[in-house]
Formats: structure tokens, sequence, C-alpha cells
């Protein structure tokens, strides 16, 4: 709204708390709305006949304006069917009252009429004739509040009139409807502190029929009391003294005194004008008989002190001081209520501003998927208003979405997977296009009110574009500067190896005849020439490990050979140091799955370091053996060592430490970065264990070759495949594949696919596109996004553009061909993981590494999630863990052996428990196919996965 139309309805608003009388509630109301529309207005009343409207109040009426208007039965509550407002214009029942009132109001155009309505009846309509034929939406909105102060005014007037006119009524209804009048005044000025104590005032003395009184309110830094509101009542003396005076300066001290007096004590206290109190005489001078002070208490804390006073002509007895007493508790209570209204409203301020100037964009969507709350920055990138993402679903936010991100499938995809889960965390990369393109790193948690409910998901979208360039200038710098410098360095190093001619040529140099100090400074030259090239060597590998181009080659490799090759390589500059490097190797080690270089690089940093730091005259002990899945390798010297503070950071890039051996030895500080980075990328580990003055032993691991490390084949499965919309060669691809042992089953049109697909998820979709390209891309994006579908392999007949994971044919592709088609790329199928954890930290690295060895991974929070996503998907191998919320994994093992619909499902328990004797033997005994404790290696992950995946008949052909 406008500020000029706040101001009208605030200030009608109240002036109509403070109304006595019908008449004065039309005319406020009346008048409010001509100063919201700038036209003509007027209020019509039911007349004593149900089917006539009078008018009881107009301003700016010609006198053609009619006196009564005639109104088909039930009339004003049809207004009701258009939101409370109609107008003239309007066709059905709502127009003919209207159409007399447009031909005779003053301008002569539309009308329109708004249904005034309370809780208690329907007190009439006000009819409005606008200057402009159209209201604003924001006079629309001015107008329904006001017809709702009006109402609100006018039912607690008839509550009022019934209640204290009716001589018959019980005193506690009339306490009760005081009371709620009292409840209704607070809410309605539960934002506006001083006008809510003002009604609250009035009311109180309007239901007693008091002199006066005052409202104070009680400050706790000062512990004093401070006026809030003070009035005279109807039971004033007509031409008397103005009551309000015993709380102006004057006065103000001695009526505080016997405030205090009464909040000290926790009690009502009335002072009676003949009473020795030092109020005593001005009670007199004013014509008052009593003092009435009422600690206003709310919840045993002291909130201020209603004081009232009497006069001679209109006493109060006992009964009307109790009614004093419950009132002044209902008006403490709604005095916190306002308190704790503006208190939370500040604070939704603050945090509405700090949501705002934060620079990271802020969408958060609360638990029916709606847009709740979109900050300032998140309008900036996305080039959107409030308006167009305010209360949007998921659903309408899809088509905003695709003409945002570059991969919009890919979002929406990510985006439903994690609203279908309330504990997981994520983070992932995103390019948009519009308004301007950006790099957006998007993190996604649930919110959670402080009693654990769920109550939505934030994302939270930071700029990296800058960054990103950044680290791509520098990696790009350092791939260009190191190239540059390589070139000359090898020519460099060349000519001097040929000048000095040293052993490791084989051969005299070329310059036999220097003298002994010009081949020392030679010497040096050629030292710092190889220590250059490994320098940018090392950079090279730092830069390529940044960017994710470290390309391995991994192979089937002795582990003996491999510790040989490197001692061999480092001997000569071990003897140079007086250091001898010994072998403990153990036969008949298994061979490992590495690559032999990067591995080879690996021990020889290793090596190279503990050559450096050993004194002369030492050794150093290169061993190797089996442990489980892997084979560990390790490198001992016996060395100053490394004191615990300093060993967390040496595997950091450029980190040396400070002493002084560091320092002489020399050194890039990237070998243990790039020794880490190799052994991780191989999927092992890299460690260290040292004291000061014991030596050092560097280890690291590197997996053995298993089965697992093979192609998974395919003969025990059974694969389902739906066929959706082929036409006359649905039939011969349907034979083609039953005789090659498939399940197939068959829609015409893709409308009934995915109501077919969650019946039975297929393993692959063999689909007839649209030829409209667009309609195409929509029908895969829909796939893509659909949980029973989007873990399939598609094969798609149609022109489209290529997609991750999708197999196109020519839209008139052949029976044979798609057959054949269908084979090959099922030829590649590998299991499908049902992955059941409830930690969200735990689960989605499971998934990834599952998913890194090629398996289709699916995977849920909890055990009622997991029967029902079994039911639906028949996975080959369940990995269930133990401890979860609900139902624990025992109980849906028990359920999943008992069902014989699912009871074939292969179940991995894992669990982070030691699973003793009785654990052990009672998930065993329930059918489990094998157990695996937390944490585990990558290795014996998959080893245990696909070895129960590939162990006898998958279930179902799943």
């Amino acid at each position: 709204m406008e500020s000029a139309e706040l101001r009208a309805l605030y200030a009608a608003s109240c002036r109509l708390a403070r109304c006595e009388s019908r008449t004065e509630v039309y005319d406020v109301v009346v008048g409010c709305a001509q100063v919201l529309i700038g036209g003509a207005a007027v209020f019509f009343a039911p007349g004593h006949r149900s089917s006539t409207l009078h008018l009881v109040a107009g301003l700016r009426m010609p006198d053609t304006t009619p006196i009564e208007i005639s109104v088909p039965p039930q009339w004003l509550a049809t207004i009701a069917d258009y939101g409370g407002l109609v107008r003239s214009d309007v066709a059905g029942i709502a127009q003919s009252p209207l159409a007399i009132l447009s031909e005779r109001m003053a301008y002569g155009g539309v009308v329109v009429a708004l249904q005034v309505a309370g809780a208690i009846q329907q007190y009439g309509m006000l009819a409005l004739a606008p200057q402009l034929s159209r209201l604003a939406v924001s006079q629309e909105s001015a107008l329904r509040a006001l017809v709702g102060d009006g109402a609100h005014a006018l039912d607690r007037i008839i509550q009022l009139e019934t209640v204290w006119r009716d001589a018959d009524m019980s005193r506690s209804n009339r306490l009760l409807v005081a009371v709620n009048a009292v409840t209704d005044i607070g809410l309605l000025y539960s934002n506006l502190l001083d006008q809510m104590l003002g009604a609250i005032l009035a009311q109180i003395l309007n239901v007693l029929t008091l002199a006066g009184g005052a409202i104070l309110l009680y400050n706790e830094q000062s512990e004093d009391l401070e006026l809030a509101a003070a009035l005279s009542g109807p039971g004033a003396s007509p031409g008397g003294a103005d009551l309000i005076a015993l709380w102006q300066p004057a006065l103000f001290a001695q009526s505080v005194a016997e405030a205090l007096n009464a909040a000290s004590r926790g009690h009502v206290m009335i002072v009676a004008a003949e009473d020795g109190a030092p109020i005593a005489a001005a009670l007199q001078s004013f014509g008052v008989s009593q003092l009435i002070s009422v600690p206003l208490l709310a919840g045993g804390w002291l909130t201020g002190v209603l004081q009232v006073v009497v006069t001679h002509d209109v006493p109060v007895d006992d009964h009307q001081v109790q009614i004093l007493h419950i009132l002044a508790r209902q008006t403490a209570v709604a005095i916190e209520n306002a308190r704790l209204f503006v208190q939370t409203r500040n604070d939704q301020e603050r945090t509405s501003a700090v949501v705002e100037a934060t620079n990271d964009a802020i969408l958060m969507l609360d638990e029916r998927r709606r847009v709740m709350i979109i900050n300032r920055r998140a309008r900036f990138f996305f080039g959107l208003s409030e308006r167009e993402l305010q209360e949007k679903d998921l659903d309408q936010l899809g088509a905003i979405f695709h003409r945002i991100f570059a991969d919009a499938p890919r979002f929406q995809a990510w985006l439903r997977q994690l609203l279908r889960s309330a504990t997981e965390r994520a983070v992932e990369e995103f390019q948009i296009i519009r308004p301007e393109p950006r790099l957006l790193q998007c993190f996604s948690a649930p919110v959670m009110n402080p009693r654990d409910r769920y109550l939505g998901r934030i994302l939270v979208f930071r700029d990296i574009t800058r960054e990103r360039e950044v680290e791509q200038m520098k990696s790009d710098f350092v791939s260009n500067v190191s190239h540059e410098l390589r070139t000359p360095l090898t020519s460099i190093q060349g000519a001097i190896q040929l000048v000095l001619g040293p052993s490791r040529a084989g051969r005299p140099g070329m310059a036999d005849g220097l003298t002994q100090r010009a081949r020392e400074l030679l010497t040096i030259s050629l030292n710092n020439t190889e220590r250059l090239i490994r320098l940018i060597n090392d950079l090279l590998d730092i830069a390529k490990i940044e960017q994710g181009r470290i390309q391995l080659r991994r192979e089937a490799l002795a582990p003996a050979d491999l510790c040989r090759n490197a001692a061999s390589e480092m001997r000569t500059f071990a003897s140079n140091r007086d250091i001898t490097i010994d072998l403990d190797l153990p036969s008949q080690l298994p061979k490992i799955l590495a690559d032999g270089d990067r591995s080879a690089q690996v021990l020889v940093n290793l090596l190279s370091n503990a050559i450096k730091f050993s004194p002369t005259g030492q050794q150093v002990l290169l061993s190797a053996r089996h442990e489980g899945a892997m084979i560990c390798f390790s490198v001992r010297d016996w060395g100053q060592g490394i004191a615990q503070d300093d060993q967390a950071c040496l595997f950091q890039r450029f980190q040396q430490l400070d002493g002084s051996a560091t320092r002489t030895v020399g050194g890039t500080g990237l070998g243990l970065a790039i020794s880490k980075a190799l052994v991780e990328e191989q999927g092992g580990r890299i460690w260290l264990n040292s004291m000061p003055g014991k030596g050092s032993t560097f280890s690291f691991t590197l997996p053995v070759v298993t089965e697992a490390d093979r192609p998974v084949p395919m003969g025990t499965l059974r694969p389902h495949v739906l066929l959706v919309g082929l036409g006359p060669s649905a039939a011969a691809v349907r034979a083609g594949l039953a005789q090659a042992a498939w399940e197939v089953r068959e829609v015409a049109a893709a409308a009934m696919m995915l109501a077919s697909a969650q019946v039975a998820p297929p393993d692959m979709l063999v689909v007839a596109l649209p030829p409209d390209v667009d309609a195409a891309g929509a029908l895969l994006d829909e796939i893509a996004a659909e949980e029973s579908t989007h873990t399939a392999m598609v094969l798609a007949l149609g022109d489209v553009g290529a997609r991750p994971g999708l197999t196109l044919l020519p839209a008139n592709a052949a029976a044979d061909t798609i057959i054949a088609s269908a084979l090959a790329v099922m030829s590649t199928r590998q299991p499908h993981i049902l992955v059941v954890d409830d930690d969200p930290h735990v689960r989605p690295v499971l998934v990834r590494l599952l998913q890194r060895h090629g398996l289709r991974v699916t995977n849920v929070g909890d055990g009622l999630a997991a029967l029902a996503m079994i039911e639906r998907v028949r996975p080959d191998v369940v990995l269930l863990d133990v401890k979860m919320p609900g139902i624990d994994g025992t109980e849906v093992l028990r359920r999943i052996k008992e069902n014989p619909a699912i009871a074939a499902t292969r179940v991995i328990i894992l669990t982070a428990n030691d699973l003793g004797e009785s654990l052990q033997s009672q998930v065993i005994s329930l059918g489990a196919d094998g157990y695996l404790e937390k944490p585990i290696t990558y290795e014996r992950l998959i080893s245990a996965v696909t070895t129960a995946a590939l162990s006898g008949e998958a279930p179902h052909g799943r």
C-alpha cells in the first residue's frame, strides 16, 4: 500500500476502536473509504425486511441516491464468491442491485460493492463510486482491511449491547464477554501498544461505568512506573473537573506512589477520599470518592498498574472490583503479547536485513517445496523479481530454471534428490547463462527448528566465477612458464653433462683438462639445473592435480619389482651421501592395481626425503607387506625425526620444516603433497609415524588386484525393458528381446510411460521420441528427473542432441537395428545397488564410491523408505546400515526375507558397531549375505558388493 493509504487506515482503526455506537462505525468506514478512492461512498445496512438494504451513511452522494434498494435472497452472501468485492459490470446475480446504484450515484460509472460481515452477523454493504473505472490493487487491499476493522468494531458493540443491557444475563457471562472484548482489542492492536492501551482502558471504563482511569507501565531499567494512557470515563460527573489531571505532572508523583504501593503488595489497593493518604485532598477536590490501583501481573511478572477513580454518584461494589482485577490480568497478558510481538517483529526484521545484506544468493523452499525466502543477491544473480518466485512450487520453478541454468535438468534432478531427504547436505557447482554467465557453487542443507522439525531446505549460491578464472589463470601461468623453462634448462643440463662427462654418462667429458675449481663450479651448476627441473616437474604435477588432469594407466604390477626399481634409481644419490638402501620384501606378494610410473614417483620421493634427512653412514629401509586388500609400502630412516606438531602440515603444498636440516638439504615442499594426491587417486592412503630423535617412517597403500577390478559378466542378469510408442516395429522388437531372455513390456504412448515405470521400474527404455526437437528434449528431461526411470538406460529413436547415458538411433530404425543396439547397450549394464544409511555424511560417500566403479546406485535414509524402494526398483544388492531411526536394519532385513516378492534380494549389513557374536549371528540367521564394518576401504566395498551381485541368480532378473 501507499503511505497515504496506510495513514488513512491507521487513523480509521484508532477511531473504530473507540466507537461506542453503530452509527459512529458507519461514519468512520464511509469517511475513510471516501479518502481511499477519492470518490463517493455509502453504507447500506439490512432493513427490517430481509430483501432490502437501507442507506445509513454516505459522503458526496447526489440526491438521486436511493435510500432503500431491493436485493434478491442471500444476495450479500454471493459477494463472498467474488472475494468479498464485486463490480457492477460483473455478470450474474450480483449485477441487478448494483445496476441501480451505477445509474444514480455521482459519477455514473462502475460501482464497487464490498460485503461487511463480522463473526456475529452480516452488517450490510459498502458501495463505492470511484473516480477511476478500476481500483488499484493497493486500494482494493486497503478497502478490504477497512471493512474488516469495521466489522470487528460492530461485533464488539453488539456484544456489549447484548451483555450490558440485558439485566437477565448472569454475571459470569458478562465477565466472559468483557474479557473477550479486552482480548480482541489486544489482538487487533498487537503491533500498536499505545493505541491498544487506550482502547483497552476505554473498554474497562465503559464496562464498569467508571469516572476515569490510567494505565502505568513498569520500566525495568528505571524500576519505576511511566504513564501510558489516561482517559475520562462515562461515570464522570457532567461538567465536573477533568479527572485526567490526576496523572498530569502536578499530581503524578502522588498517583504513582499509590500505584507503587499496590505493585509492591501484589494486590488491589483502594484509597478513599476520606483517608489520610497524601492524595486524599486531591481526590476530594475532583469529586472522587475512591482511587483503585490494580497491579498488572502476567505470569507473576509486574507489567504495570491500572488505576481507576470512582465518584460518589456512580460507586462500585465488591463484584465490580473483582471484575476489574480480572480485566487487569487480561490487560497484562495483552501487554506482554504486544511486547513479544514487537520483539518478534524486530528479530524478523534483523534476520531479514542480514539475509538481504549477505553477498551470497539465498533461496529457501518450505516443506511444501514452495519458495519461502529469496534475498536481494539471489534476485540479482537470476535476474528475477521477488514476485516471480514467491510462493512458486517446484514444478512452476522448472520453467524459470530452464531459462537460467545452462544444464537445467541436472540442477533440477540434483535438487529433487535433496528434497527427498530431511538430513542430507550437499555442495555442487552449476553454470547459469542468464542474466549473465556465472559459475555458482550451491550449498544446500535442511532447515530445522529447535525441536528438530523440518521446515524446508535452503540453497546458498556463491559466485565463484572470478575464483575459477583466477585459478585457471594461475594454472595456465604455471603450465606456460614451466613449459617455457623446461626447454632451455634441458639444453643447459645436457651441455654441462657433456662438458663434465659424469660417470653416470658412461663416457669422458669434452673438457678433461678443466681445473678442479672449474669442475666444482660446473658440478654446482648441473646440480642446481637438475633441482630446477624437478621443481618445474613438481609444479606441472600440482597444476594437473588441481585441474583433475592426472591420467593414470592402471595395470597389474609386482610390488617387489616396483621397490627394486625405485631403490636402483636412488642408489647413486644415496651413495654420494654415504647412505645404504636396504630392502625387506616378502616372497609371493600379490600384484597391485596401480600406475607404474606414478607409483614409482611416490617411492622415489619418499626415498629421496629419507636419504636427505639421514646422517652419514646410516641406512634407509624400503619394505612392503600384504594387509588385506592392500599392499603397504614403507620407507624408514633413522634421522632426526619430526615433531608431532609439524606432522600435520607435511602433506600440504609448499610446506617445509623450519629446522636447520631442512634449510640445508633444500626442497620445493611439493613432493609429499604430490605423493599424497597420487596415492589417494589410486585408492590408497599415505601417513607418517615419527618421533624426534628416533627417525621417521612414511607408509602408503595401494590396492591388490581383485575380481572386482574385472568387467562384471552379465550372464546371470535378466534385464527388464519398457518399449514406448514404437508403433509397427514393436512386435518384432518385443519378440527379438524376449528371445534373448529379456522381460519386455510395452506402452503405446509416452503419456503412459511414467505410470507404467512406477509399477515396475525398467532397466532400459526404448522410446520413440516426438518429431519436435523441443518436445523430445522435454520428454528426456522428464525421464531423467523421474525417480522410477532416472537410473534406466535410454535407447531413443529420433533427432536430438547428444546426452549422457543416451543411445540415439534414427527415427525410422529397423527392428533388427533396435534389437542389436539394445543388446549392445545392455551388455555394459552394471548391477543396481541400494544404499540404506541414515548418516548424511556417510551415505553420499558410499554412493560416490560405488558410482566411481560404474555401478548404478540409489540411496535412502531410513528403513521404511528402504522397504518401499525395494518394492519399486528391486535392486541387485542392498547395502544396509543397522542403527537407523524408526525401524533398524535388522527389522528391515527381517521384513525383506519374510516378503516372498523381495525375499531373494541380497543384503549386506554395513555398520559402525562392533559386530559381536550375538549381532553377527542374528543378521546371518535372518538371511544376510554378508556384513562389513565401518570404516571400509574402497576395494573391500567393491569386492563385497559385486561378489554378492554375481553370486547365483539375481533377484527377479533385476
